[in-house]
């Protein structure tokens, strides 16, 4: 009778294990399933995010290419209204852009380099530099006598027909950027040599002055406003120095590793408060013009170098 109940103790306990294995392999299974179904799960929810991206990619695509598009038809606009508009004497810039390429043809066959820099003297604008004298010269006696640089106090000569710059110097180290498309213009008339007074095209100068107003000029847009600077980058920016180096770049500049020879540093606020780097000192020592980035942004939106105190 005991070795009965001893078969049924090991019967009873091999059921029980079969039973627990059986459960666990349940278990294990459903495990599996889960799993399976969590990761299922997830590659919905990837994929949807992707496509949601890219719905979105597409969308900020198209708004953006609509509103180059706006952008386009509004300056094709502007533009013609631009050459339509009374430019002074109630003439349309086409018309004076006419007028003054015609002018120009007459004063270079009739007066010399010699007489347009006496002219150019005679001004208070005799400090040009060789290349600049012709247009400078032409500019001045067709649209009137430039001011001075608002920023050095220097000349501002005709670069051609796109942009003014000055040929002023801020140090010995230094020379002033400042550029502009529509200098300050002086109303008085021309005062014109004694040497100009004998020569044939002297009439054709002082009919036009006795026109009444000098006519204002319209420029051609300039495409890089930061052609011919040499721009040193200091410290942490709002943006990388990468990315500023690829924007100055683009836009006809050229990043320089030294301050010396720069045209400017670019720093940021604290660095310039607390003269927070060897190149901002050097700078300050050198007389060469410490800007914040904001000077780099306003110039490339623009599309025109801005004064280096903003």
């Amino acid at each position: 009778m005991v070795r009965g109940c001893g078969n049924v103790k090991v019967h009873e306990t091999r059921s029980q294990a079969h039973a627990s294995a059986e459960e666990k392999g349940g278990k294990k299974h459903k495990g599996k399933k889960k799993s399976a179904e969590e990761k299922e799960e997830k590659k919905h929810k990837a994929e949807n995010k992707a496509n949601e991206a890219e719905q979105t990619h597409k969308k900020v695509k198209a708004e953006k290419a609509e509103k180059e598009k706006k952008e386009k038809a509004k300056a094709e606009k502007a533009g013609k209204e631009e050459e339509n508009k009374d430019n002074g004497n109630g003439k349309s810039a086409a018309d004076v852009a006419k007028e003054f390429e015609e002018f120009c043809k007459a004063t270079s066959e009739q007066l010399s380099i010699r007489h347009m820099r006496e002219i150019l003297e005679a001004n208070g604008q005799g400090a040009v530099s060789d290349d600049a004298v012709v247009p400078t010269c032409q500019d001045m006696m067709f649209y009137g006598a430039q001011e001075s640089c608002p920023i050095c106090g220097g000349i501002l000569e005709c670069t051609g027909d796109t942009y003014y710059a000055c040929n002023g110097s801020f140090s010995e180290w230094s020379t002033c950027v400042y550029t502009t498309r529509e200098p300050a213009r002086r109303e008085e008339p021309l005062k014109l040599p004694d040497s100009i007074k004998k020569s044939s095209v002297f009439e054709l100068i002082k009919n036009h002055q006795e026109q009444g107003k000098f006519p204002t000029r319209t420029l051609n847009p300039r495409s890089k406003p930061l052609a011919g600077k040499l721009i040193c980058l200091s410290g942490r920016l709002s943006r990388t120095n990468h990315y500023w180096k690829s924007k100055i770049e683009e836009h006809g500049g050229k990043v320089a590793n030294s301050v010396l020879g720069a045209t400017c540093l670019v720093a940021s606020p604290t660095e310039q408060e607390r003269w927070g780097s060897s190149k901002v000192v050097e700078a300050m020592e050198r007389g060469v013009q410490v800007v914040r980035d904001a000077w780099l942004s306003d110039s490339i939106e623009k599309q025109e170098t801005q004064p280096l105190e903003a």
